[in-house]
């Protein structure tokens, strides 16, 4: 029974390719990420909230927006994430 259900699984159009390889963060980076993830996590939903309510104007305080991101640690963010993605592809 096993080997017919392996039989029929093996050529299902549902069935997955492969398994994706899991991306694991070293010390260092999960060391870096600690350092600004909360800062950019609390100021991303405070401003989140203020543009959707009106409180804050999209067209004219979004360069100010990135430019608060980009000085709360964006930059090592997005390094950080993307060298975990680069090692695991």
């Amino acid at each position: 029974m096993h080997q017919r259900w392996l039989a029929l699984t093996a050529k299902s159009p549902l069935r997955a390719p492969s398994v994706p390889q899991v991306a694991v963060m070293t010390d260092a980076e999960r060391d870096s990420l600690d350092l600004v993830n909360t800062n950019i996590q609390t100021y991303w939903k405070e401003m989140r909230d203020k543009f959707i309510t009106g409180e804050a104007s999209i067209d004219a305080e979004w360069d100010r927006y990135v430019s608060s991101l980009k000085a709360l640690g964006l930059d090592t963010f997005v390094e950080v994430y993307q060298s975990i993605y680069d090692r695991t592809r």
